[in-house]
């Protein structure tokens, strides 16, 4: 297309001259920007347009800049020419400033406060408007409005225009917003990023007039996202160096994806499937529950991080590798494990090099080694094993605090492993407690294998001997220098030094001891065949020890415990002796006193039990081998305690010293007077004659003598006192008895004698044996017959003189499964005595109670009450009043059915407790009568404070009533007695009509006895009742 005509105001608007055109020099099309080649292409097309049309377009002026261009063109036909007809136009030249002062003001507000990049253009790319702060990203502009009537390639550099130009088009081409992110060149010369935003601007007919932009600094951002980049970059040449292949398991789906690294490590490739059931395909079989395992403890525990070493097997060449798989767990908002980050790293080759390491140091005899897993042995090798006497493998899984001596010992090694996370290693040495309690000493190195699972490995060697070196030296340093007397010579026995101990001990100076000879100190107390002696055994054995009597500088004599030891050289020639000293004065005063304390009697100086059974002892071998009797005669003091009592310990001490010197005056020299304690004293006599009959009449005799001195009054406290003793004997023939039952035998003797009537003799009899094994027999019964209710309760009926039972009183009765019918005479007083009738006077009073409450509701039997015996031991415990409070509230029964009898003993053992108790059971209707009544020593005045209802009149009154006036008489006063002081009178022993006849006449009006009816068991009292 040849040009026929071009204005001169082509040169304002393009730099070049009409002719330039005209001529050719300067080819139109070729100003055209190199994106709007597209609109040349139309302008320079042979289509015809005859209506004109507009356009914008960027022409290249001729100083090399970028000029918007509006432009206007038609195109018609003359005479078969096409003709274009272009009007071009400086798309700047077409903007006119806002006319509105109001609107521009706030425009303008608006432009100057804003932090975004704000702007706005014209349909011809011209700025219209801007905010001060795009002026950050120009190089020119001070203040936004110098933006008006400028297009960006008056402001930017053209490559940023070029976007900024295309973004515009696409935007006037109908786009609703057209976006990029562009780099561009802040005010100080740095490069930055914007984000860049631009939205048509249409008129009321719904034309795009214009545009509107905005634009945010996103530098920091980008930079941020670059570093990122670079970073993952660089993260992924440093897996790519180190071999890590990295991996994301989604748990959910249950699909993972993989580095190339890792399908490398794992040996797939991108056809292999990636599934969980593929993933667990590719660990090794040994390892797969392993691994499987941890990773669900892992996901249980909702642990973030995991670490585990396994091997797998690679598909493509079936080799196996060891691998560690490093992972971070990412949970969802609920907690719930959602996906698996993580690296695995191929540690095939470490491995092998650990494991050719681990069978070097497992193979080591001398120098042991532990691998340790959070301070439990994960492996020991034998070296280790042996040092602390364990068998091989028996180590796996213990933790090292067995070995340590204390807990101090133990956490010390903390500061081991300090050193080791700061130097990578650490040493100490600990003394360690072998399997069989022994100790050893050994010297430790540890080194970290594994941080995060606190694996370390540690070697230890054998330090003991060292130890034992070093401790000799510092106790030959301070031993010299030691409590005991040293000396050393040379090998012809002069004195070559000594220590400070020997001159405290002898007296002699260091200066006047050396150079002399050991025989300075020489007593005179050994003669010449004791050291001759001395000397062939040290020069024998190299040693000898004992003891000697030495004579201290002063001339006193001291003996020491002497041991000399001989020192050889290398050919065992002796070049010196050692002895070691010391003196025993003190310790052999204090054996002597020891040996008196352990075998007489402190306070009288005789032999005590322990000497007494050590004699005895030899007595009896003596007796057998002899064939001689002797005797033990078992003493005990008549009354000693209301001496003691009375006038005091001290005179009670004063007593026993003379009964012991009064002893010893009795017997022969080879005889022994021993104390046992308190006021038991033993005599043994020996060398009796063989014949048994001699041999009592001898001890007799003896006895006889000890009971006529020790009857001899003693002065005690300033007055004369006399008392007597009771003697037990067993004679002993030979060594067939045992101690035990030679001092039992005398014992049980001695308890006769006092039952006789005290200060008498008596022998043992193996009756007296037999009547005590019975009695033991009988109380473990008795026992048993508590726990198994062997117990029961007979009723003898209380009667008016019309018969009328009016009550009854229960006795006890033993069904013995094996004896039978049990004589209360017979174990009643052993329950007394054992404490057993505690037990059994509880069950008493409850099965009475029971059986007042079973009653009850019988016409027949709702009137009885019955009377329960209770013993002074039952009746004298602190809670007595409580447990017959509690019977009676448990069974619920009227308490006035309950009658207690006591009896006059017991109520005058403590009259103001039995008072007290009385009134306390009496307030809630209990009721009491005094059994045996007559037989004891009851005062008339307190048989007044007590609150009795009944008085029982014993039956041995009764039973001579009709024999004994006095009796008559005394059972007479008791009714009169009673019926004055208000009581009700019972007669028990009843047993003939005479006697019911006699009692009735003298107003007694209730009687019990074998006339109406012995004790009867439940059943037949019953009977008797209808």
């Amino acid at each position: 297309m040849a040009i026929l005509a071009v204005d001169e105001s082509i040169y304002a608007l393009l730099g070049f001259n009409a002719n330039d055109f005209v001529t050719g020099k300067i080819s139109l099309q070729s100003r055209f920007h190199t994106d709007d080649q597209d609109i040349a292409a139309a302008l320079f097309s042979t289509e015809t347009n005859t209506n004109s049309r507009s356009f914008n377009v960027r022409l290249r002026h001729a100083d090399g800049r970028i000029r918007c261009i509006k432009g206007y063109y038609s195109k018609v036909m003359l005479d078969n020419v096409l003709i274009l007809d272009l009007l071009l136009q400086d798309a700047k030249s077409l903007w006119q400033p806002q006319s509105q002062p109001s609107m521009m003001a706030n425009f303008k507000a608006m432009m100057d406060n804003t932090d975004d990049y704000i702007y706005f253009k014209d349909r011809n790319h011209v700025f219209t408007g801007a905010s001060q702060a795009l002026v950050k990203i120009t190089e020119s502009i001070q203040h936004w409005t110098e933006f008006l009537g400028l297009t960006d390639y008056d402001v930017f550099l053209e490559e940023y225009a070029d976007i900024y130009y295309s973004l515009e088009k696409a935007v006037f081409s109908g786009l609703n917003v057209a976006h990029d992110i562009q780099e561009t060149l802040l005010q100080d010369g740095s490069k930055g990023w914007i984000n860049n935003r631009k939205y048509p601007i249409n008129n009321e007919h719904g034309e795009i007039v214009g545009l509107f932009g905005i634009a945010r600094d996103i530098t920091e951002s980008k930079q941020a996202e670059l570093a990122l980049q670079e970073s993952e970059a660089s993260l992924k040449e440093s897996h790519k160096i180190a071999g890590l292949g990295s991996y994301v398991f989604n748990i959910q789906n249950g699909t993972w994806k993989s580095s190339d690294i890792l399908d490398q490590i794992l040996g797939i490739d991108d056809n292999y499937e990636r599934t969980e059931q593929s993933w667990d395909a590719l660990i090794h079989p040994e390892d797969r529950a392993k691994a499987k395992h941890y990773l669900r403890r892992r996901f249980a525990a909702k642990s973030p991080t995991f670490d585990k070493e396994y091997r797998v097997i690679r598909p493509n060449d079936h080799a196996e590798r060891y691998i560690r798989g490093l992972g971070r767990l990412v949970l969802d908002k609920q907690g719930l494990p959602l996906q698996m980050h993580g690296t695995i790293q191929d540690i095939t080759s470490v491995r092998h090099e650990l494991l050719n390491e681990k069978r070097a140091i497992l193979g080591n005899q001398i120098v042991g080694a532990l691998a340790l897993k959070q301070r439990k042995i994960i492996w020991a090798n034998t070296a280790f094993e042996t040092m602390l006497g364990y068998a091989p493998g028996e180590l796996v899984g213990v933790p090292t605090r067995r070995f340590y001596i204390n807990e101090d010992e133990y956490k010390s090694v903390e500061a081991i492993y300090a050193d080791i996370e700061n130097n990578n290693i650490g040493h100490a040495q600990h003394e360690f407690v072998r399997k069989d309690g022994s100790r050893i000493w050994l010297g430790m190195s540890g080194a970290q294998l594994n941080k995060e699972t606190g694996e370390s490995l540690w070697t230890f060697v054998d330090i003991t001997q060292q130890k034992l070196a070093e401790n000799e030296l510092r106790i030959a340093a301070v031993a010299f220098e030691s409590q005991e007397s040293m000396i050393i010579t040379d090998a012809n026995k002069v004195i070559l030094r000594v220590n400070h101990a020997f001159t405290d001990t002898t007296g002699y100076s260091a200066a006047e001891a050396i150079g002399n000879n050991p025989k300075m100190l020489n007593s005179g107390w050994h003669d010449k065949t004791f050291f001759t002696t001395m000397w062939d055994v040290i020069n024998a054995t190299g040693t000898w020890n004992g003891e000697v009597w030495n004579r201290r500088k002063n001339g006193e004599l001291y003996p020491e415990h002497l041991t000399i030891t001989a020192v050889k050289n290398i050919a065992s020639e002796i070049t010196n002796y050692v002895g070691t000293a010391t003196d025993i004065t003190t310790s052999k005063a204090a054996a002597a006193e020891i040996e008196n304390l352990a075998f007489y009697d402190h306070l009288t100086g005789l032999p005590n039990r322990r000497l007494l059974l050590d004699r005895l002892n030899h007595a009896l071998l003596y007796s057998a081998r002899h064939d001689k009797d002797g005797a033990v005669l078992f003493l005990d003091l008549d009354h000693f305690k209301t001496i003691n009592d009375t006038l005091g310990h001290d005179v009670g001490d004063v007593l026993l010293q003379q009964v012991a010197t009064r002893l010893t005056s009795c017997i022969r020299e080879s005889d022994t007077v021993a104390r046992l304690g308190g006021d038991e004293f033993v005599v043994m006599i020996e060398g009796l004659n063989e014949q048994g009959a001699e041999a009592a009449t001898q001890t007799e005799d003896v006895g006889e003598k000890i009971l006529a001195a020790l009857n001899m009054p003693y002065q005690l406290a300033g007055q004369e006192h006399q008392i007597g003793c009771s003697i037990g004997v067993a004679l002993f023939s030979d060594h067939k008895q045992s101690l035990d039952d030679l001092l039992k035998h005398a014992d049980i003797a001695m308890y006769q004698a006092k039952k006789s009537g005290r200060n008498a003799l008596r022998f043992f009899d193996p009756k007296m044996q037999a009547s005590i094994n019975a009695r033991v027999a009988l109380e473990a019964d008795l026992r048993v017959a508590l726990k198994e209710k062997q117990f029961k309760l007979y009723f003898q009926p209380q009667v008016y003189h019309n018969r009328q039972i009016t009550g009854a009183e229960v006795l006890l009765r033993w069904q013995h499964p094996n004896r039978g019918l049990v004589s209360p005479y017979d174990f009643v007083p052993l329950a007394e005595e054992t404490g057993l009738i505690l037990p059994i006077g509880q069950w008493v009073l409850e099965t009475a109670c029971q059986q007042i409450k079973a009653w009850e509701n019988n016409l027949l039997t709702q009137h009885l009450q019955l009377a329960v015996n209770v013993s002074a031991r039952q009746f004298f415990q602190p809670d007595f009043v409580e447990q017959v409070l509690q019977v009676i509230h448990q069974t619920k029964i009227n308490p006035d059915k309950l009658k207690l009898e006591l009896t006059e003993s017991l109520v005058l053992d403590d009259i103001t407790d039995t008072i007290n108790k009385m009134h306390q059971l009496q307030k809630v209707g209990v009721r009491f009568s005094m059994d045996d009544f007559g037989t004891g020593q009851s005062s008339l005045a307190y048989l007044t404070q007590l609150p009795l209802d009944q008085l029982k009149i014993d039956q041995s009154f009764i039973r001579n009533i009709s024999v004994k006036t006095s009796d008559a008489v005394i059972v007479q006063t008791i009714i009169g007695m009673g019926n004055n002081l208000g009581m009700e009178i019972i007669a028990e022993g009843v047993e003939t009509e005479a006697q019911r006849a006699f009692l009735q006449a003298h107003g007694c009006p209730v009687f019990q006895g074998n006339l109406f009816s012995k004790p009867v068991p439940l059943e037949a009292f019953e009977i008797m009742l209808k």
